[in-house]
């Protein structure tokens, strides 16, 4: 079958084919394979951005509950020098962490070694995330990443009948909306 070089006529899987695979036998209309291949790609960077989604959704849950940890462990040292130590002792039963009544010394040592714990894992995610070389994906790679955004939106997403456009205008969407969120928890 022979392809126009339009990201929002071209299916899905067509184009997952031809960013993932430079030896791909895509044909299309009356234009250089080459040319139309480098549109295509070029068209769906445009719109979706230098986003890389897959690490995004991956990691958002992560960094969302280790920022909360943080905090939840700033407000029960705070608590603890309002000697409220019950319920800060209540508070580390609940996350699973067990201590004795009235024992300050060790609530003390275990809020300030999860709030560490918890800021060197954030620290190490951020930085790794600044780090990450931008490489293009691989087939599998990118089945993932479509997979996760149909998750992360609650809707299957048909490699058949979704066109690359659709695709790349719902990663640009949901990568803004993951970035208001992030904006809004700092």
């Amino acid at each position: 079958m022979r392809y126009t070089s339009d990201i929002y006529e071209l299916p899905l899987s067509v184009f997952i084919e031809i960013y993932t695979n430079d030896s791909n036998t895509i044909e299309f209309d009356g234009e250089d394979k080459g040319a139309a291949s480098a549109k295509i790609i070029n068209d769906y960077i445009e719109i979706v951005g230098s986003k890389q989604l897959s690490s995004e959704i991956l990691n958002c849950n992560e960094r969302m509950n280790l920022a909360m940890t943080v905090e939840c462990m700033k407000a029960c040292e705070n608590m603890m020098k309002l000697k409220m130590y019950d319920e800060v002792r209540d508070i580390l039963m609940k996350i699973g962490y067990s201590c004795k009544k009235g024992d300050v010394m060790a609530m003390n040592a275990r809020i300030s070694a999860l709030k560490s714990r918890a800021q060197y894992d954030l620290d190490k995610i951020s930085k790794e995330k600044n780090e990450e070389p931008k490489e293009k994906p691989t087939k599998r790679g990118f089945i993932n990443e479509v997979v996760a955004i149909g998750k992360y939106n609650k809707m299957h997403i048909n490699l058949k009948e979704w066109t690359a456009g659709s695709y790349a205008c719902l990663v640009r969407q949901t990568c803004d909306e993951i970035d208001e969120l992030n904006r809004k928890r700092k």
